[in-house]
């Protein structure tokens, strides 16, 4: 009889955090027997795709025995949990918010009565909580992004740096905008997926394309448009992981991002991606990559390699 697996997690937003409950799916359903579930409908990109079950406390429906595994300290907990038991309770981590870790610890413990690991998407998320726990990054199936091939060099289509993220300003740093404008004028091709809050401080260009926000199921799809994939949010926020990021080394994209975020922990300097300190150090790399080929064709097939060193199966 396959063990009993339980996936929880808020399915709301379709964000990093609810792909992670996801793929541990796909990756443990082949060994266990594994269920997810929410505590609300689940995103329609979601629920259409996967057997996504709401939890019913009142119809006794709801996640019992084998392993619970919660993705991420802000799921919620109902009353129901107090009466059911698991061999094993494991919370990932995937905020740099210790307040959010110590309540969602404080609910699966019920006060220290049951005990509760704790695995963390980065050592950026560990140093933050102070606590013991393993680290595991988290590293999306290869098979869901494959490199962009150029069958011969195309002359007319400029050299695209581009980023892929939600819609939001809180995703973008202030002064990137001036970077974009930087290498529009160096003869780039700027392509912001979620970026349509960018519009009114960048002004319309031919070479700039400033894209809605697009599902996960285009994604992939999404960084076979680009040449180059750049990558920073403002100083205030950090990420904890940043999916993005491993999605477009996966996708076989030379990636130059901020040094300050869970990411920076795959990435070898100038071996499979780049980091930067400072705008003007970012603006160098990126153009060094556009002036060689050969470079880019490279620092991708390394980067794609980061599953044979990361991937990890955690012990449930």
């Amino acid at each position: 009889m396959l063990k009993e697996v339980h996936i929880i997690a808020p399915f709301i937003l379709a964000n990093g955090g609810d792909w992670h409950a996801i793929d541990l799916y796909l990756q443990y359903s082949k060994t266990h027997q594994v269920t997810l579930w929410s505590h609300q409908p689940a995103h329609p990109d979601l629920k259409s795709k996967y057997p996504i079950q709401e939890i019913k406390p009142y119809s006794g429906q709801v996640p019992n025995s084998g392993t619970l595994l919660v993705s991420g300290a802000r799921t919620e907990i109902g009353h129901w949990y107090n009466h059911v038991n698991f061999d094993k309770i494991i919370l990932i981590h995937n905020l740099l918010s210790p307040s959010a870790l110590y309540k969602a610890l404080h609910r699966l413990t019920i006060q220290g009565r049951r005990k509760v690991e704790v695995i963390y998407v980065s050592d950026l998320t560990k140093r933050f909580a102070g606590l013991t726990g393993e680290v595991v990054h988290h590293i999306p199936p290869i098979e869901r992004f494959e490199p962009k091939i150029k069958t011969s060099p195309n002359h007319t289509t400029p050299f695209t740096i581009g980023r892929i993220s939600s819609d939001s300003l809180a995703k973008h740093h202030h002064s990137d905008i001036q970077i974009y404008r930087t290498l529009l004028d160096l003869g780039m091709q700027v392509r912001i997926i979620g970026g349509t809050c960018l519009s009114p401080w960048l002004n319309s260009h031919s070479n700039l394309s400033l894209l809605p926000a697009v599902p996960q199921s285009e994604v992939a799809e999404a960084y076979s448009t680009l040449d180059c994939f750049y990558y920073r949010v403002p100083s205030v926020i950090k990420e904890a992981y940043g999916l993005a990021v491993i999605e477009a080394m996966l996708s076989g994209l030379p990636v130059v991002c901020h040094r300050e975020g869970g990411y920076a922990e795959v990435i070898q300097q100038g071996v499979n991606g780049f980091l930067f300190d400072r705008e003007d150090e970012a603006i160098e790399i990126i153009n060094h990559l556009k002036n060689n080929a050969n470079l880019r064709k490279e620092i991708g097939m390394n980067a794609r390699q980061v599953i044979n060193k990361y991937l990890v199966n955690l012990k449930i």
